[in-house]
């Protein structure tokens, strides 16, 4: 199957993810594609609780296409019957390119800046960065925390 040929803006996508996954929250469930960039792609969860969340699937290779932390994506064929609300909201929120996504670092919630992959909250590891094609997150020698100073 071509993936490539299923990541347009409006498709749905069944994920899977291993345990350890940084995406690990997004294992078994289905999203919804909203934008796509030169490193992954955005995507929203639609959720019925509330607010939706939406998240960046970074790419681990974009030729193939494989995305870092998702073990399985399955294109499910259809387009999202909200996807104009979907992508308004998104527009809202990333009007600016400041929207983060959110991963999980040692048990831990983070936020994540997906067009660098530097982590800003929380502050305890704003040190790090995610390095997809290792799907880790590492130390960024450029970033010292106040403690380091």
């Amino acid at each position: 199957m071509d993936l490539g040929s299923h990541l347009n803006i409006g498709k749905k996508l069944f994920l899977n993810t291993p345990n350890d996954s940084p995406y690990r929250f997004l294992n078994n469930s289905q999203v919804d594609i909203v934008d796509l960039a030169d490193n992954g792609v955005w995507v929203v969860k639609p959720s019925s609780e509330g607010e939706d969340g939406n998240h960046f699937l970074f790419y681990k290779n974009k030729e193939m296409p494989n995305f870092s932390g998702i073990s399985r994506v399955n294109p499910l064929g259809e387009e999202s019957k909200y996807l104009d609300r979907y992508i308004e909201k998104y527009k809202m929120k990333n009007h600016d390119r400041q929207l983060t996504t959110t991963m999980v670092h040692d048990g831990e919630t983070v936020k994540v800046m997906p067009y660098s992959g530097k982590v800003i909250f929380p502050i305890k590891y704003q040190n790090l960065v995610f390095k997809p094609q290792e799907c880790k997150f590492a130390k960024d020698k450029t970033v010292k925390l106040p403690e380091e100073i």
